[in-house]
């Protein structure tokens, strides 16, 4: 799947995010909107959010992480939104549930016109990440480092001017206000057991699902032994949702969908249909064996 990649040579430099986790996360979105809005990108702005994106669930984890930002910044446009690609092809087939349903982040990689319509803008929004330490933050093996802080929140926050997000009514909870209240709905980890479902009905990017992670990791629990619904009206942020699913390993028991229950219905069952439509048609086309083969063959070639 990455044969036609440039074999990743892991560089001297190591671009470290500054400051808390947060206020990293900050001066990485913060980076990328500057970027990309030096290079004239647009309202498009899904495509900015997607390099993000993408570099947040590259399969480089680890301590070196980090070190293989040099490997990024030295491919070229065309090379770089293949990579970009065959990343989500990756998760394709690991999670075609979550890959779909974050698609509005990686659409724009399928067209080739497109991708070099914005191919400056993406190099620019790449490297400017990549130099605030993005890898940094995201690349830690420990998932619980990895969930640390919301990175692909931040950026849509950012991105999005206020008149956006008051005509979506979008309005994100303050980071100390959504811990404390994630706190107060676990204060009897004893009444929280493995298979129990959390069900957020406006999840927005995922802020009060990965905090609740978060607690069960500190109480020694895995976010994969429970169930998790994330229910967006907006199909942008439903798409990060999907996305910080993957990067926050959430675990195999994780749901993403977008839309309007008061409308459309139950979302958490239409989210389930959904996913094993999606699967059995994956499992369709690859076949199980192949599938695996393709992950084994991939990971093998990221790892050099």
């Amino acid at each position: 799947m990455y044969n036609s990649l440039p074999k990743p040579v892991i560089g001297g430099h190591h671009y470290r995010a500054v400051g808390s986790r947060e206020e990293a996360a900050y001066a990485i979105a913060q980076a990328a909107v500057s970027a990309w809005h030096s290079e004239r990108g647009g309202n498009r702005i899904e495509i900015p959010i997607g390099v993000v994106a993408s570099l947040a669930v590259l399969p480089f984890k680890g301590e070196q992480a980090p070190r293989y930002a040099d490997w990024v910044m030295g491919l070229d446009a065309e090379t770089l939104a293949e990579a970009y690609r065959k990343t989500w092809t990756r998760w394709w087939v690991l999670r075609p549930d979550l890959a779909t349903r974050a698609r509005p982040l990686h659409d724009w990689l399928q067209d080739d016109d497109e991708a070099a319509r914005y191919a400056d803008a993406v190099r620019a929004v790449t490297h400017a990440v990549l130099k605030a330490g993005v890898l940094d933050l995201v690349g830690d093996a420990d998932p619980y480092f990895r969930s640390d802080t919301d990175l692909l929140g931040w950026v849509v926050a950012l991105m999005r001017s206020r008149g956006e997000q008051r005509a979506l009514a979008e309005f994100p909870t303050p980071p100390d206000m959504a811990a404390l209240m994630a706190r107060l709905i676990t204060v009897d980890m004893d009444a929280v057991v493995p298979g129990q479902s959390f069900l957020e009905p406006t999840s927005g990017t995922g802020a009060m699902v990965r905090l609740m992670a978060q607690r069960l990791r500190e109480h020694g629990r895995s976010p994969a032994d429970y169930r998790w619904v994330l229910n967006e009206l907006d199909p942008l942020a439903a798409a990060v949702a999907a996305a910080n699913a993957i990067l926050w390993d959430l675990g195999p028991n994780t749901l993403v969908w977008a839309g309007d229950t008061l409308v459309e219905g139950d979302g958490p069952e239409q989210a389930a249909r959904e996913k094993a439509e999606l699967v059995a048609h994956r499992d369709r086309l690859l076949g199980h064996a192949s599938a695996v083969a393709a992950v084994w063959t991939l990971d093998a070639a990221m790892a050099g």
